[in-house]
């Protein structure tokens, strides 16, 4: 499959209904977009690249167990953390939009469940890369 879109409740559902018809995450690869310089260079709350995620059908009916919450905050903070301890790589904002959508697609196939997705725009994911980037820390989880 290859989609784009910056709403993080479109993806949580995605993965909610390919998991419930059987098909496992294989893998997700993040490929540069030839779209518009608009989009690229302008418009800064429009995804800058496309997600190419693949599945596989599974045979048997693979059980969910929701075990545990995880907030959108904690992979953004892990992701910051990720680009401050490799000095080779600077913070690009846009690159770590991207790896947010992999790493929250990982997370919802491995059982965890998103918590504060509901109505989460690439704008408000934009904001908390800004906070925990310069501040170390989200003083407030979304609500």
């Amino acid at each position: 499959m290859c989609f784009q879109n910056k709403n993080i409740q479109i993806w949580n559902e995605i993965v909610k209904i390919i998991k419930e018809v059987g098909f496992d995450l294989i893998d997700v690869k993040v490929f540069d977009t030839f779209g518009s310089p608009y989009n690229k260079h302008w418009a800064k709350f429009s995804p800058k690249s496309d997600l190419y995620v693949t599945f596989k059908k599974i045979n048997r009916h693979k059980k969910t167990n929701k075990t545990k919450n995880i907030y959108v905050e904690d992979i953004i903070e892990n992701i910051v953390n990720d680009f401050k301890g490799n000095k080779k790589q600077s913070f690009d904002l846009n690159r770590a939009y991207d790896l947010f959508i992999v790493q929250t697609i990982y997370e919802l196939f491995n059982d965890k469940e998103l918590v504060n997705c509901d109505n989460l725009q690439l704008k408000d994911v934009v904001n908390i890369f800004e906070n925990i980037y310069k501040y170390g820390n989200i003083q407030q989880r979304i609500l």
